[in-house]
């Protein structure tokens, strides 16, 4: 006689509760891993961006064009190719001279924090500080109106603030705090690093 036997309702529960357990514990670790891992591609691609602008300088005498400089007072905007939209000359596609005609860059990388939008394009936000954004700041005792220059990303809220007075990411407030992650050139200052984000 086959007397096979199933699995009883109490066996059963008792898996659900450990796999309900175990994804308690790994989902959040894994999240919190991702958002790690971001952090560290934003560092890495911000200092190809600002090694970049600085062979850019070397080159030209003068950094790229920032967000919000007026491109009619300036013949360096000349520079740009006739295919980037007048818009996008006023986003972080401002760094597109970085890419064309010498390739300091082979493209301009993207923002993995950023969420899509016509606009942005996911790229990052750059600006010359020199020109008022931050002037009051400082980073690590060093004045920001001394950078020449600075790139923005969107931080792990995933939301860039083009406001000129935004905060600042910092893992110190946790993982999952507000504000965009700011850069600073030369120097490739951070305002609040994120080596090792808790």
């Amino acid at each position: 006689m086959d007397r096979r036997q199933g699995f009883s309702l109490r066996e059963l529960c008792v898996v659900l509760i450990v796999i309900s357990i175990l994804a308690a514990i790994a989902i959040p670790a894994y999240i919190h891993a991702q958002v790690r891992t971001k952090l560290v591609a934003v560092k890495q691609e911000n200092r190809s961006l600002h090694d970049a602008v600085i062979k850019y300088q070397l080159d030209h005498g003068d950094y790229p064009i920032g967000t919000y400089e007026s491109p009619t007072a300036l013949t360096q905007f000349s520079k740009y190719p006739k295919a980037v939209q007048p818009e996008q000359r006023n986003t972080g596609y401002r760094l597109i001279v970085l890419t064309t005609p010498v390739p300091y860059l082979v493209q301009l990388p993207d923002d993995p924090f950023q969420a899509y939008t016509p606009l942005y394009e996911r790229k990052f936000m750059y600006f010359r500080p020199k020109l008022g954004r931050h002037a009051w700041m400082s980073v690590r005792g060093t004045p920001i109106w001394d950078a020449e220059f600075e790139t923005v990303g969107a931080g792990p809220d995933r939301i860039l603030d083009t406001n000129i007075d935004g905060p600042d990411y910092d893992p110190t407030n946790g993982l999952f705090s507000p504000g965009d992650v700011h850069f600073y050139g030369p120097g490739f200052l951070e305002s609040n690093p994120s080596d090792d984000p808790h």
